[in-house]
């Protein structure tokens, strides 16, 4: 579904407030807010967590736990500790997951996360975001992974391809399956409060758009990227697409002199969630 012209001024009109009425950014306001509802019209919430809150919290079961990655349990494979869903660098120090067995904790921890936290510190270092042109393959299947961990169990089944994907070491094969495909990072203000991560989910299978998006958000950049390789997306091979990107700290619901955590609560008209979402919103 396409924002009409009249939504889109709506949008634009609203952000233009929320900016203090100040003008010269009219072109600004209105491409950002036809892609805040290109998200909003599309996609639902289907996961969400809090990286830093009161109460440590966990995907998957301890009674029984089966790896989300090799797919094996014990004793074929050893879960000797509960890992961090999502690594340390990225603020989470209270998300953990029962279903990442030692093994492949071990290989993410020294390949694809490792991969993401330079990629991540060239990006504070380096001469601005404009200077890097593409996102390192690496990079992008440690987001995937992180994607997977927190993903809903009933989801997994579409994304066996992306389970395989990244656990393979062979990245300059995997270059050419991707072309542009890249990630959003956006460098926000340090006004929010939380880090945070969250899946959005494409409610139409019709919308020439990935079927799950993910992101990442820390007291410093937030990060947008989608899940490729889903069997979802099958029929979008060989088409254009299209992927919302949320590029401004008023889309992500972070605007000066407001704290939101999560781009999903800032406005209670923006993306819907259904019920049986991993964490309510």
């Amino acid at each position: 579904m396409f924002p009409t012209a009249d939504q889109i001024e709506h949008e634009a009109y609203l952000r233009w407030e929320r900016r203090g009425g100040s003008h010269g950014n009219d072109r600004g306001d209105w491409c950002a807010a036809e892609q805040d509802l290109l998200l909003t019209l599309n996609y639902e919430v289907a996961a969400f967590y809090p990286l830093q809150a009161p109460e440590s919290q966990y995907v998957g079961s301890k009674v029984r736990r089966v790896c989300r990655f090799c797919e094996q349990a014990a004793p074929i494979t050893t879960f000797s500790a509960t890992p961090l869903a999502l690594p340390s660098f990225l603020e989470n120090r209270s998300l953990f997951t029962y279903e990442e067995c030692d093994d492949c904790h071990a290989h993410f921890a020294s390949s694809v996360e490792a991969d993401l936290k330079t990629f991540l510190a060239q990006l504070r270092i380096g001469p601005g975001l404009n200077s890097l042109s593409r996102t390192s393959i690496a990079a992008l299947k440690g987001l995937a992974k992180m994607a997977l961990s927190i993903m809903p169990a009933t989801e997994l089944h579409s994304f066996e391809d992306t389970r395989e994907w990244v656990v393979n070491p062979d990245h300059d094969f995997d270059l050419r399956l991707f072309g542009e495909l890249g990630c959003g990072l956006h460098v926000l203000p340090s006004i929010q409060p939380e880090p945070w991560t969250a899946l959005v989910r494409r409610v139409d299978d019709e919308a020439p758009m990935p079927y799950m998006l993910f992101f990442v958000g820390t007291t410093h950049v937030v990060i947008q990227a989608p899940v490729p390789l889903s069997a979802r997306d099958e029929d979008l091979d060989g088409t254009r697409t299209i992927i919302p990107r949320t590029d401004s700290s008023y889309a992500m619901g972070s605007e000066s002199g407001r704290q939101a955590p999560s781009p999903f609560r800032a406005n209670p008209h923006r993306i819907g969630t259904r019920h049986n979402a991993n964490s309510p919103v």
